[in-house]
């Protein structure tokens, strides 16, 4: 394991002190002027353990940005919403506008190809990463965009990648050089039923264009993946029955392969040739990889720690020419034994997402309760009514009966929870969550009116109409930071079917808030919301941008019948709901919440029905790590097409149904939703399933 940061060791500190071998000369002299190595104190830089990197590596120490420089582009980074129930009336606005991005693709290949893949547009630099002295923030990726208003210009793409000639050399084959393919939702399908095919029968019928495999022979895969039936040798036995490049064109063949120079220089990382010398890498280094990691299984721990070494070493434009590079460097390596194992991870998360979905919620013993209130911590900063401050303890949770009482295990990480109590209008339950050995004290909450699920990060205090205080939920930078994984939304709505917790002792309002960081006013949030100032773990955990973003969504709505998801990838699979759960709520009466993922399995769309059958999609999660808050560290931008069933008159902009208002909400099902493809592709397939 290397620690980015630590005292330089070897010689790999002078070749990323000579960094700029990595760009084209046309960017050396800005980035030259951004990264010093020398004179800079130790509180310029963070820390950050990276697994399994091959080297200890230094980090080139950057200089932090002027207060005035973070501040302009915080004013870029923040996504503001006014939330119907809680946003103050001097709150911004909503987005103003699209995250864009292109993601990377490729076309053809030549290991087997099933179909030829598409041309495609050369991907979009990641966005600039901000970084301050002693703030650390998750940066990610640039947002994916899943679809779009029809009537937004495409951007044209890029001519395709040049093949580059090959040397005549001594391979078992003539040398074939194709970039890593994208394939198509019929091919992925194509490859995981083979994968499940030779899991029950055996390889044979790898090289096949196409096998079949009925629903029980599925479900038969992914319980033998749940139970351990299906081991790691398993896998490793079914990777080994493909075909890899070395064994068409030996390891000289496989390394006239790499022709782009960032390819050898990861060859050459890896392999301790030194990554400055990609010059005196060949055949032979090619053995040696393969020898060090001979599956790419093997190579995928190296690899992300690679990418967070160059993340923290160059530019954003240089960090994405080498993603690229990695991946196409995986394809030349590993050719077909790429692409399955790739497809193998989606059959395993796909088996995942069934088991977490059918295990459900358990109760907790005594023995359980007094372990876990022995080891949480609560951060919650002192509640003060009347001038006296008060601070939230596991004893005082205790005594209210808000205790752990029901447990699960959400994507590998211990979850327990109370039960519910009523602050006010919402529903409120106390969670405790296990996360690198420290379990910590969350609040969540639902609006009755809707009955979403949220987390409470912070809080501002108000004065109400009345002149009294009161509590301002926080928004984070945008109300889909705070949604719970669709898994959690059904378990804690099935806590609070069972009822109120009865005899609170203490004041509801403080056993709500305890657990969460206080502004003393709505000024003093609002002001360090706009710099990119509010603290808190969410903000180090969960990206403060979507990663994904579906277009529109602006001040004036789009038109419904222009609202669609051109990515077929990205699209819900609605041959069957993954989850359903039911609830009453205060604004739609009973309604009935469905969940689907995406034909990738990345994604995973919550979908809300009514009585009437009436329906609107909720919201879209992206299947990303879990954090200790309970969220998953992105989330997903859905803009007009998640379209509330009632609107505030105020964002329906026309489209509401002057017959229907209820409050301050208006009807949007008539003129808008009714109309949105996606929408009606939910209802016609729960007709076609009943």
């Amino acid at each position: 394991m290397g620690l980015i940061g630590k005292k330089k060791t070897d010689n790999l500190d002078e070749e990323w002190a000579d960094l700029d071998l990595l760009l084209p000369k046309k960017e050396r002299k800005n980035i030259k002027q951004k990264i010093k190595v020398e004179d800079l104190n130790e509180d310029d830089y963070d820390e950050e353990e990276v697994e399994d990197n091959p080297a200890d590596v230094d980090v080139i120490k950057r200089k932090p940005r002027s207060e005035d420089s973070w501040q302009e582009m915080m004013r870029g980074l923040i996504d503001e919403d006014d939330e119907e129930e809680n946003a103050p009336e001097d709150a911004p606005e909503g987005p103003e506008s699209v995250f864009q991005a292109q993601a990377p693709s490729y076309e053809g290949f030549d290991e087997t190809p099933l179909t030829e893949a598409p041309e495609a547009p050369e991907p979009v630099p990641i966005r600039q990463k901000i970084r301050r002295p002693h703030i650390i923030r998750k940066v990610t990726r640039e947002p994916r965009i899943i679809g779009r208003v029809k009537e937004e210009p495409q951007v044209e793409p890029e001519p395709p990648i040049e093949e580059a000639p090959a040397e005549s050399i001594p391979v078992r084959q003539e040398v074939v050089i194709t970039p890593m393919p994208n394939l198509t939702t019929a091919e992925s399908e194509a490859m995981q039923r083979k994968i499940i095919w030779a899991f029950l029968h055996g390889t044979q019928m790898l090289e096949k264009s196409d096998v079949p495999v009925d629903s029980q022979s599925e479900m038969l895969v992914f319980a033998g993946m749940r139970d351990g039936r299906i081991t790691e040798t398993d896998e490793r036995e079914l990777l080994n029955a493909i075909k890899s490049p070395v064994d068409k064109y030996g390891e000289n063949g496989v390394y006239r392969r790499l022709v782009d120079e960032r390819e050898q220089r990861i060859l050459a990382y890896h392999t301790g040739v030194g990554f400055t010398n990609p010059e005196q890498t060949d055949g032979v280094t090619v053995k040696q990889f393969l020898k060090k990691y001979p599956l790419p299984q093997d190579f995928e721990a190296a690899a992300a720690g690679f990418l967070k070494t160059v993340r923290r070493n160059s530019s954003d434009s240089t960090y994405a020419e080498y993603v690229n590079a990695l991946r196409n460097f995986k394809w030349q390596i590993y050719g077909n034994r790429q692409l399955f194992y790739e497809q193998l991870k989606i059959v395993k998360r796909k088996a995942e997402e069934i088991a977490m979905a059918e295990i459900g919620l358990v109760k907790t013993n005594e023995s359980e309760v007094k372990k876990i209130l022995k080891a949480t911590t609560i951060r919650g900063d002192a509640w003060i009514k009347d001038r006296i401050e008060r601070r939230l303890s596991t004893q005082i949770l205790l005594r209210n009966g808000l205790h752990p009482r029901y447990k699960i295990t959400f994507s590998g990480i211990p979850m327990t929870f109370s039960g519910s109590f009523r602050v006010g209008t919402r529903d409120v339950i106390i969670g405790y969550i296990e996360f690198n050995g420290e379990t910590v004290a969350r609040s969540y909450y639902r609006n009755n009116s809707q009955g979403i699920w949220r987390y409470l990060p912070d809080y501002a205090l108000r004065r109400n109409n009345a002149g009294r205080s009161e509590v301002w939920c926080g928004q984070a930078y945008a109300d889909e930071m705070l949604i719970l994984p669709a898994l959690l939304q059904k378990e804690l709505t099935a806590i609070a079917a069972e009822g109120l917790i009865k005899n609170i002792i203490d004041e509801p309002e403080f056993l709500f808030v305890g657990t969460a960081k206080r502004y003393e006013s709505m000024k003093e949030y609002l002001a360090y919301r706009k710099e990119g100032q509010l603290t808190g773990d969410i903000y180090q955990e969960v990206s403060t941008r979507p990663t994904v973003v579906f277009s529109g969504g602006n001040k004036t709505k789009s038109r419904p019948t222009d609202l669609v998801i051109e990515d077929e990838n990205a699209r819900p699979d609605f041959s069957r709901a993954i989850s359903e759960w039911s609830m009453s709520t205060g604004l739609f009466g009973k309604i009935t919440a469905y969940s689907y993922l995406s034909k990738d399995l990345s994604l995973e769309y919550v979908f809300v029905e009514d009585q009437k059958q009436r329906a609107y999609l909720r919201s879209i999660d992206i299947k990303s790590d879990v954090t200790s808050t309970g969220l998953y560290s992105e989330w997903a931008y859905a803009g007009d097409l998640s379209t509330p069933l009632y609107e505030t008159i105020a964002k329906s902009d026309g489209f509401g149904d002057d017959n229907d208002i209820k409050g301050g909400y208006i009807c949007m099902w008539k003129k808008y939703i009714s109309k949105i493809t996606i929408v009606k592709e939910f209802l016609r397939a729960k007709m076609d399933h009943k």
